[in-house]
């Protein structure tokens, strides 16, 4: 009977999945892969980061962002200072000075926390355009152009985009860069279906009506991350499926620094995770549980295979099944990205990928957060 029983919960979370990511793969395909020449759109934007601790790593965002080719008339920076330890603030105060030509506007949080940070910087914009990145990124010199280009077409209200970690030798963070990417390929894939869901706040550009519709109203300044997510299902509910797209562009693809360590690594996943509590976006919901319950799946038929041993049989077979089935969107995003060189990677990882989400998903119920030299309860 058990056996039976067995057989009907792998056939349909097995099912549930293969249906998800096909959805998804769709999504990825359809996304517009043409390379248009560069418009001439002039709008007035405001670039919003917020930073903490970054001394090492601004400098190089700002330097990106000097070499914008937009016109500097009409582009702003504004950084909000988080309550930085360090000498985050000083060197952003010393470059502005140096860098005359490039409109810097850095300020002293008053809140603690990157939403709170981000608010406040909201708040001080006068444009219609906001675009997001974070202080350890690099951002390339289509970046602006693009952006407002790409707001031309009024329907849009938000813009996801392209995001890769800057390539490292180690082995470990090829693994995390090649998990990073099946996220962002997702959040792209579903976006190309209309039902976006997901994407990183390090490459997001948006309209202020967007935040003005009440986004901060709904409570979500109680979770440690997903500023961006929130934000995203919050468009979504308001103005509708057509006001989200994914701009799939090498000319703004922004590089970021992937962690240092395993545990910093497992540190900001488990940051990533705990947003999943405030949940609204049906699509989030059941992609995530599909995804966490079906990745438990292959963890307990591994393990339960050392006192049955034909369960690894059926193991085996479900691994296989799912790396084909992610093999089209891992391998579409490396390509874009020009990573192909993580594709021999693609298999072991996914053979050690079921574990790893087990590991954080029981790790977020009984582990306290760290972020910055920040501590947060569960």
């Amino acid at each position: 009977m058990w056996i039976e029983l067995l057989s009907v919960v792998v056939l349909v979370i097995s099912m549930a999945y293969l249906l998800v990511m096909i959805i998804i793969t769709i999504g990825w395909f359809s996304l517009d892969k043409s390379v248009p020449p560069p418009g001439n759109t002039q709008k007035k934007v405001t670039v919003l980061v917020a930073a903490r601790n970054e001394e090492h790593t601004i400098v190089n965002l700002l330097k990106s962002l000097e070499q914008q080719h937009y016109p500097k008339a009409l582009f702003k920076v504004v950084i909000v200072d988080d309550h930085s330890t360090d000498q985050t603030f000083e060197v952003i105060t010393n470059f502005a000075q140096i860098h005359a030509g490039l409109n810097i506007k850095v300020i002293k949080a008053i809140g603690h926390g990157k939403k709170a940070a981000l608010k406040q910087g909201i708040s001080l914009t006068k444009t219609a355009l906001i675009v997001t990145t974070d202080a350890d990124c690099i951002v390339p010199p289509g970046w602006l152009q693009n952006y407002a280009d790409a707001f031309d077409n009024e329907e849009v209200s938000l813009i996801l985009a392209p995001v890769v970690y800057q390539q490292k030798r180690r082995i470990l963070q090829k693994l995390m860069t090649l998990e990073f990417f099946s996220l962002v390929a997702s959040g792209a894939g579903a976006a190309g279906i209309r039902l976006p869901f997901m994407g990183n706040g390090a490459n997001m550009a948006f309209t202020s009506q967007v935040y003005e519709s009440g986004v901060d109203d709904k409570g979500y300044h109680r979770y440690t991350s997903g500023d961006d997510v929130f934000l995203i299902h919050h468009t979504f509910r308001y103005f509708g499926r057509k006001s989200i797209r994914f701009l799939l562009k090498k000319e703004v693809l922004v590089e970021t620094p992937p962690p240092e360590s395993l545990s910093q690594f497992i540190n900001q996943r488990l940051r990533w995770a705990s947003k999943a509590k405030g949940y609204q976006s049906p699509v989030a919901i059941v992609v995530s549980f599909v995804v966490l319950l079906t990745n438990s799946m292959l963890a307990v038929l591994f393990f339960s295979g050392f006192w049955m041993n034909w369960l690894w049989w059926i193991y085996t077979l479900l691994m296989l099944m799912k790396i084909l089935i992610d093999m089209p969107l891992v391998y579409g995003y490396a390509g874009f990205a020009q990573r192909n060189d993580l594709k021999k990677w693609f298999i072991p990882f996914s053979f050690i990928y079921p574990f790893y989400v087990v590991l954080v998903g029981l790790a977020s119920l009984v582990v306290s957060i760290s972020w910055k030299d920040r501590r947060f309860s569960r």
